[in-house]
């Protein structure tokens, strides 16, 4: 994402101006002298390390033609012109406006006519911020928002193949056809998404994701009128392989709880009771919990939307200790935090030393995601009904849900011996 800044030359023309400091080595005052140019950029740089970056576009008077400008940046940016908004000094409303731009994904933000100088510090929070937190309009629920491009990884992986390189230009549009695609896929296949973990390569799956994202970006170069067809509409995907989805026995899932850090034994015992995905819990604060009523509102990024869980004895129990244990806890609080105090970003660590004090180490497929499928798997066997799980796990498909009953093979098995068709004497 990134922000342009609309100004006419009033105060904010002033070089103390936060709007004036804040803009990025290639903004250039007319009135600067040489020295100070060098200055500034190397002065904007060193300000604003952020994803975010902020360009002004001023001039001495309204009127001429800042607008036409930033309308050209977004037209070869994005290839359509960008809707201009602005910026109110009201922090309330000014965090409400950056929540609700953020929620709509925008790429590219222009804030219009700013006259008397920009002086936001929500605004500087969002510009310097991986992450916007912020409470959802009308609700008490806090949401996380991404400040930057969602398919990073894929990102990386079309600039470094499809950017400029070697001497050669990047690769345009109208230049990408199915046996660049497929040259790409073959690269592809030998690079890694991260630099942690196992050394592994990217998945069919991974591919497979790559290709639907870049189908839906030619789709859209189509409706705009800058491809007459789609190059990869055509091209199928790999196929692929369906790994067997290991869950934990109930006699696995007590010696887990029964060894886990005491920092990560409340995470994992709300995990195996709700079946909730991990970035769902990490995500989760002290206002989400319903004591009273015995539920959990639990906000489900991956689909957009919010459910209502109830909120099993066990996991009761362990959140009011967990509660109590702290000097002081405030409704916005996470509910899960790291052995430093901190929110949790990455579970991997904490889930490793869980498994080897378990004496589950080594076992393969065995994933913080593996309680999930643990709950799945126990709530279907003890008679739960398919559709109930569907919205239990948050699922949009109820054939995702029903990839669980394929490990009820040994109940299935038991009940088609069970039928007995022979007549009656």
């Amino acid at each position: 994402m990134a922000v342009l800044v609309n100004a006419s030359r009033g105060r904010s023309a002033d070089r103390s101006d936060p709007a004036v400091r804040v803009g990025r080595r290639r903004h250039v005052r007319e009135d600067d002298e040489p020295g100070e140019r060098r200055h500034r950029g190397h002065r904007a740089v060193d300000l604003v390390t952020g994803c975010t970056p902020l360009h002004l576009l001023e001039a001495p008077t309204p009127g001429s033609g800042k607008g036409l400008l930033a309308d050209v940046v977004a037209i070869v940016a994005l290839g359509r012109p960008c809707d201009p908004t602005t910026i109110t000094p009201d922090e309330d409303e000014a965090r409400k406006k950056i929540t609700s731009i953020l929620a709509r994904a925008q790429p590219l933000i222009l804030l219009d006519n700013v006259r008397d100088g920009l002086d936001s510090a929500q605004l500087a929070s969002a510009l310097t911020a991986e992450t916007w937190s912020d409470r959802m309009l009308g609700q008490t629920r806090m949401i996380d928002l991404p400040n930057r491009a969602t398919y990073r990884a894929a990102l990386r992986a079309w600039k470094e193949y499809f950017g400029a390189r070697d001497g050669q230009r990047a690769v345009r549009l109208d230049e990408i056809t199915p046996a660049r695609w497929l040259d790409y896929r073959a690269w592809r296949a030998k690079t890694r998404n991260s630099t942690h973990g196992t050394k592994t390569t990217v998945s069919a799956r991974t591919l497979n994701a790559d290709q639907q994202s870049v189908v839906r970006i030619l789709n859209e170069a189509v409706i705009d009128g800058h491809l007459d067809a789609n190059p990869l509409a055509g091209i199928k995907k790999l196929r692929e392989t369906r790994r067997p989805r290991r869950y934990l026995t109930k006699e696995e899932i007590g010696r887990l709880i029964a060894n886990c850090p005491e920092h990560f034994r409340p995470f994992v015992v709300t995990a195996v009771y709700t079946g909730a995905r991990k970035g769902e819990l990490t995500r989760l604060r002290w206002s989400d919990i319903d004591f009273a009523g015995a539920r959990i509102s639990l906000y489900r990024p991956k689909t957009g939307t919010a459910d209502l869980l109830d909120l099993h004895p066990a996991v009761a129990a362990e959140l009011v200790g967990l509660r109590e244990s702290r000097e002081a806890v405030l409704p916005d609080d996470h509910v899960f935090l790291s052995c430093r105090g901190t929110p949790f970003k990455e579970i991997r660590r904490s889930w490793a030393l869980a498994l080897k004090a378990a004496g589950l180490e080594g076992r393969e497929g065995l994933t913080p995601h593996s309680t999930r499928h643990s709950f799945a798997t126990h709530y279907l066997q003890n008679g739960g009904a398919v559709t109930d799980l569907q919205q239990q796990l948050g699922h949009a498909e109820l054939a995702t849900t029903q990839i669980y009953a394929s490990a009820l093979s040994g109940r299935r098995r038991a009940t088609v011996m069970a039928l007995d068709f022979a007549p009656t004497r």
